[in-house]
């Protein structure tokens, strides 16, 4: 969606050359304001995550910049499919918004700080992950065998239990993702394209803090709740620290729904989990702060799931004979979690711009109390006053939705139904203020039905006159979803085996018997295409007048991964959440689509196949018979179980990957040419055994050594014509040194055991020890292969890399130091980059600056650069440093410039550029001398506007409105260009002075199919003697996707003529 119309208008091609073209104006930044026909938008570009079958719906919204960083803020929709029991977020249905960023967590086992404050005021018996950490309770050594694991788990489970799992921390933000986690050696470790480090010192007791509820509500437990994680740190490898949580508004708690507070160490003391944790502030190399982010709590949410289970169990008496142990019977509950969110308020940005969220309670379908509800409900009622003195006027079952004080909607309706105590809101605006003065807004309009799930119907950019206009300007998006009233109410029973919509509720007896539910459970989960389709995004249209179609289908397989995850079955089948079918892209005039992609997710399509490339990682099952365990006796199994649970998602174990992926991928265009794509997968990168394991037989509900973050990587594309004869391809070689063998040390050990009593004398044992790997992909080289007429051209490209595996200031430190290219001809061309950790000096004083560099994480600063043509020198860039404000910045650029002397090349080091003085809060050069010229000198206002530029005695100069934009800018030659903008900040009249030359600028959306969409300047002139011509008038027509379609230019209009 960020691609734009290629086109600008010669009068402000005119206006750009005037102002900054000089070569000696390097320092003025291009901050004038631009008109020309991407004002209009370009449309219906939508990328796909080919290897999961997703299309990337993305809508950019807007877009801050400051000191080298974006924050972008778009409009993301998923497309997989309705997960009819999640209840929408502030977007509405599926959309999310994508802006700063967030640290999530996948909680294995209890979180990791609980228990690190263990105490009599504490609200916990258990002893937390980070403790058995400092400790070193697990390693290699303790866990190998049955006999290992046995007694690890008497070691760290009695009297109270260990956390022997790391919880994996996920994160998004600015361009960047991926997982980190603390290591059975107290080292943070991360599995991330980027280099990045985590700074959060797990032994430092202030970087926990009380939870926003501190206290257990009843007086009468009199304890505290467990510490959180106070928040992360997260640097990167050009110095840049972003900063989450540490603001008490910007962490995100959760507690069991139904399990809210207890007296009893039977029932777990369950504790408000820090599970997310919102960026707050992004801070440069010099801890200027450039973002900043505000969140404000508001009412409760929760997401609740009936669980119906079954239990049967059996143990081997003293004579090996199987004995009947206990059977928990057929058993329907609710359970889910009461979640504290928090809502993004502002963004401030350290040039003065500014975004307010607004937001208000959504209006949509209320969450129904169902009898399973209930038994939770009244379970929880009945087991409270066996743990605290019980009087029925003074307690409350779940205190924080239905007493005064913390954060439910409706105290009182909450006593008869609990989930009245929950409210959602939604995003209703965004308003966007430069230096404190409203600029524009976007507005977020949704079905608001109480029928319905909340779905956003339409986003815009509205005018800055909003608040005092009824009538104010705006254009934007449309959607339109199917049938999106068809969607059942939630919680429901009508889901599929991954939560999708199916129609019809999963099967259930009147008797529970194991057999009979073995055969008819599974069968009442498939996936129908025609409930997952309901509530889907259908079509995006556009302010232009065009339109996006989405089409989409279920998903299919043809491989399943064997419960050891060590090979491949061949099932074939089809299955829930939904993949993309095809894309339609429509302007606002022809019938039939005028772009199109259809995907076909097949091997060898090239020669007919139409055989799925889809892997399913794991096949649900719901009934489990003779689940043998070790006990102490019996390390062959003394234990056994017939197990029932109809939630097939809850003991899913991978942590890295979807469940299904697919090896190859088809794009097909609309005149039926088509791209082959090809992806690492199950087939080469296979998941390992536990090195240690008390399981006696394999179980894809148990947890492997996941290597799925490996998966999904691009290997191959092959490009065909529509006549089935290959154009091009381009091979993508992955390094094998970077699959990981048992020996590699580049992973962390986790561990999740538990123990119960089996027959008398005996306890029985589960768990596993599991390796997580973590690691960077390297390609190694991409071949490039163009074939015509039976003929092949090649091309191909090497990549090296400097790798630091145990780096002090990164996590596997990975730089790309050589990319040598072979072209046709077998000419050989090589650039190598040099960076403060792979570069050795000899110049007086920059092995110091290059120390400090390092010492400041600036890794990636290229510090010396060079080009080679076979093996010659060609070409280079060398920067040197010096200190400012006790940073290390750059002070002069040498170019290394070749020549050719009676057919020999040589070459010599020159200087091209002076830096003389920065502005380090706005990390802008301020004074320059370009070789050749004299120093040139810029100021700067507070905002980090340019207001002065001074050269010799040449100077300009810029004036700016109240909304920091430019209102007046000066030449050297005392000519001046005044700016004025329209509502929604573009830019709307130029006027030349002192000759009053006027530009005047329009943008216009149409209001109908019979409208067309442009962008018009039109050029006023004084009038002349004798002439009656005052005005030139430009005309660029798009289409309804925001395309170009033709420039028209119409000279000598007459004076007043409506052009």
């Amino acid at each position: 969606m960020k691609t734009y119309i290629n086109y600008q208008l010669a009068t402000i091609i005119l206006l750009i050359s005037v102002i900054v073209g000089s070569s000696q104006n390097a320092i003025i930044p291009d901050i004038l304001p631009s008109a020309d026909a991407a004002a209009l938008g370009k449309y219906g570009y939508f990328p796909v995550s080919y290897y999961s079958g997703q299309a990337n719906i993305n809508i950019p919204v807007h877009t801050l910049q400051a000191n080298g960083r974006t924050n972008s803020i778009d409009l993301q929709y998923d497309g997989s499919g309705v997960l009819v029991n999640q209840h929408s977020g502030w977007i509405g249905q599926n959309w999310s918004l994508q802006t700063g960023g967030v640290i999530t967590r996948s909680i294995q086992g209890p979180a990791d700080e609980i228990g690190f404050f263990a105490g009599p005021d504490y609200y916990n018996v258990r002893i937390s992950y980070i403790t058995g950490v400092q400790a070193n309770v697990l390693n290699e050594a303790n866990s190998n065998s049955i006999a290992d694991l046995i007694q690890l788990d008497n070691n760290i489970n009695f009297p109270k239990h260990t956390d022997t799992e790391a919880d994996i921390f996920n994160f998004n933000f600015l361009g960047k993702s991926g997982k980190f986690f603390l290591g059975h050696d107290g080292e943070w470790k991360v599995i991330s394209d980027d280099n990045l480090k985590v700074i959060f010192d797990h032994t430092n007791l202030s970087n926990y803090i009380d939870p926003f509820i501190v206290n257990v509500p009843e007086p009468e437990i009199n304890k505290k709740y467990e510490k959180v994680i106070r928040g992360f740190k997260i640097i990167d490898d050009e110095g840049y620290i972003y900063t989450f949580g540490y603001d008490p508004n910007a962490i995100e708690y959760s507690i069991p729904f139904f399990h809210q507070y207890s007296g009893c160490i039977a029932t777990g003391f369950p504790n408000w989990v820090a599970e997310a944790w919102h960026l707050t502030k992004v801070e440069d190399y010099r801890h200027n702060v450039i973002f900043s982010y505000r969140y404000d709590r508001s009412y409760f949410t929760g997401q609740t799931f009936e669980v119906a289970e079954a239990r049967a169990a059996y143990c081997k008496d003293g004579f090996g004979n199987w004995q009947f142990l206990s059977s928990s019977g057929f058993n329907e509950k609710g359970s889910g979690s009461l979640t504290s969110p928090v809502y993004l308020s502002s963004i401030t940005s350290i040039m003065g711009d500014s975004l307010k969220f607004d937001i208000s309670d959504a209006i949509q379908k209320e969450m129904s109390f169902l009898p399973s509800h209930q038994s939770s409900y009244d379970g929880t009622e009945n087991y409270l006053p066996n743990c605290i003195p019980w009087n029925e006027h003074e307690h409350e079952v779940l205190p924080f939705l239905q007493k005064a004080g913390y954060y439910s909607f409706d105290t009182i309706a909450a006593r008869t139904n609990p989930f009245k105590g929950l409210m959602w809101k939604k995003l209703d605006k965004i308003r966007v203020f430069n230096n404190g003065i409203l600029t524009k807004a976007y507005m977020f309009d949704y079905n608001n039905n109480i029928n319905e799930r909340l779905f956003l119907m339409s986003f815009k950019t509205i005018g800055n006159d909003f608040q005092t206009n009824n009538n104010y300007a705006s254009f934007g998006y449309n959607f339109t979803y199917n049938e999106k009233s068809g969607l059942p109410g939630y919680p429901t029973r009508k889901i599929d085996h991954w939560g999708y919509f199916d129609g019809s509720d999963y099967y259930a007896s009147g008797s529970f018997n194991f057999a009979d539910y073995q055969t008819n459970f599974y069968p009442s989960r498939e996936s129908n295409l025609t409930y997952a389709y309901k509530g889907m995004l259908t079509s995006i249209s556009y302010p232009t007048g065009g339109r996006s179609d989405f089409e989409y289908e279920l998903h299919t397989y043809n491989k399943v991964l064997s419960n050891d995850h060590q090979s491949l079955n061949n099932v074939s089948g089809m299955t829930g959440g939904l993949r993309i079918k095809s894309i339609k892209n429509y302007d606002n005039i022809s019938v039939e689509p005028v772009t199109s992609k259809e995907y076909k997710y097949v091997s060898n399509y090239q020669n007919g196949g139409n055989q799925s490339s889809g892997i399913l990682s794991i096949k649900p099952n719901y009934v489990w018979l003779d689940w043998l365990s070790p006990t102490e006796s019996y390390y062959s199994g003394g234990y056994k179980e017939n197990v029932f649970s109809n939630n097939s998602l809850l003991p899913l174990s991978n942590l890295f990957e979807s469940p299904i992926g697919y090896r190859e991928v088809v794009e097909i265009q609309k005149d039926s040419s088509y791209r082959i794509m090809q992806f690492t997968s199950h087939d080469e990168i296979k998941d390992e055994l536990p090195y240690g394991s008390l399981r006696l037989g394999n179980s894809p509900y148990e947890k492997y050594t996941d290597r799925g973050f490996l998966r999904g990587r691009l290997t191959k594309e092959l490009f065909y014509n529509n006549d089935d004869v290959i154009q091009k391809s381009i091979h993508h070689h992955i390094r094998n040194d970077v699959f990981p063998q048992l020996s590699s040390s580049r992973y962390t050990l986790t561990c999740d055991l538990f123990s119960g009593t089996a027959c008398p004398g005996q306890n029985y044992y589960k768990g596993s020890a599991r390796k997580i790997y973590h690691y960077k992909m390297y390609t190694d080289s991409m071949v490039t292969s163009y074939h015509y007429n039976g003929n092949t051209v090649n091309k191909t490209e090497k990549y090296s890399y400097f790798v630091q595996p145990n780096s002090t200031q990164f996590h596997d430190l990975t730089l790309p130091t050589t990319i040598q290219m072979v072209n046709s001809t077998g000419k050989n061309y090589k650039t190598t980059e040099f960076y403060p950790v792979n570069y050795t000096t000899s110049i007086p004083g920059q092995s110091v600056m290059l120390d400090s560099l390092t010492n400041q994480y600036r890794i990636r600063e290229k510090i010396k650069s060079l080009t080679y043509v076979d093996n010659v020198l060609v070409d280079g860039q060398e920067k040197l440093y010096t200190m400012y404000s006790s940073k290390p910045e750059i002070s002069q650029i040498n170019r290394y410039k070749a020549t050719w002397t009676n057919g020999n090349i040589s070459g010599s080091w020159d200087s091209i550029l002076h830096i003389i003085d920065y502005d380090t809060k706005f990390l802008t050069v301020k004074k320059q001398r370009v070789s050749g010229w004299k120093n040139e000198q810029i100021t700067l206002n507070l905002r980090g506007r340019p207001t002065y530029w001074t050269y010799l005695s040449f100077d300009k100069n810029f004036q700016y409105d109240g909304g920091d934009r430019l209102q007046t800018f000066t030449d050297i030659d005392g000519q001046q260009k005044s700016f004025e903008y329209d509502e929604f900040s573009r830019l709307k009249k130029l006027t030349n002075l002192p000759i009053n030359v006027e530009n005047k600028y329009n943008y216009r959306y149409p209001a109908n199919t019979s409208e067309k969409a442009y962008f018009k300047t039109r050029t006023n002139y004084p009038l002349a003697a004798n002439s009656a011509m005052d005005s030139v008038v430009h005309i660029a027509y798009v289409d309804g996707l925001g395309r170009p379609i033709q420039a028209i230019h119409k000279y000598g209009a007459p004076n007043g003529a409506d052009v």
